[in-house]
């Protein structure tokens, strides 16, 4: 095991914080298992894959242990001369999709008209997308190079539109916190919930592969689940 660390701190310029989660995962297995390394057979690690699924530990957190096993394998295998890697046959679990935190359409409606409140110009707050954009470029000068600009006229970065986002936010009655990527959720599913085909929605978010925006399939099946649950007396 020290020789594995001064390999990956030497030859792959491991991090600190990585050569600390190796030496854990391999304690943490040592600790249940005593067996030399090279003497643990692929039934020796389902075991212990059961044994930590059993305790509740997430998936990701598995598959961060065994990760680190794998690559103390390989190292057995193309260094100390181990012919078989027990690890090559195990079957991880698949970490689990979590379905992504959507706003309702009234706190969407509540935030877009928020920054209404603080302008001096009364306004609608329907506008369409690219009529906004125009009067956006006129009023800010802006008809080349990036699209949305700070104060010194340089391309506005992704932190300042949260903080913009953040103080919107303390003008509603929206009790979470949310960040932009979590406009896009809500935006799908409010599409999906209105009867647009996935297909629509797929080119509206510039995702590549359906399978990406089946996602939101998933939300909007939870939504209709909770509506029955609520509604049917019966349910």
């Amino acid at each position: 095991m020290e020789e594995f660390s001064r390999h990956l701190a030497v030859e792959r310029n491991a991090s600190p914080k990585t050569l600390k989660a190796y030496r854990h995962a391999l304690a943490a297995f040592r600790a249940q298992n005593q067996k030399p390394w090279k003497q643990c057979s692929t039934d020796d690690f389902r075991d212990y894959l059961f044994a930590i699924m059993k305790r509740g530990q997430a998936r990701s957190y598995v598959r961060l242990q065994f990760s680190a096993l794998r690559v103390f394998y390989k190292y057995l295998t193309d260094r100390k001369r181990l012919s078989v890697d027990p690890l090559r046959q195990l079957q991880l679990p698949k970490v689990e999709k979590k379905l992504p935190l959507v706003l309702t359409r009234q706190q969407i409606e509540q935030l877009l008209v928020a920054p209404l409140k603080i302008d001096k110009e009364r306004a609608a707050p329907n506008w369409m997308a690219l009529e906004a954009i125009q009067k956006y470029r006129s009023a800010a000068n802006v008809h080349s190079g990036a699209l949305f600009i700070n104060k010194s006229r340089k391309r506005i970065s992704s932190r300042s539109i949260w903080l913009i986002l953040k103080r919107y936010l303390r003008r509603t009655s929206i009790p979470i916190s949310i960040s932009p990527h979590k406009l896009r959720h809500s935006f799908a599913t409010h599409m999906l919930d209105r009867g647009a085909d996935l297909r629509s929605v797929q080119a509206l978010l510039g995702h590549a592969s359906l399978s990406t925006t089946q996602i939101y399939t998933h939300v909007t099946v939870e939504r209709l689940k909770k509506a029955y649950a609520d509604a049917h007396p019966r349910a």
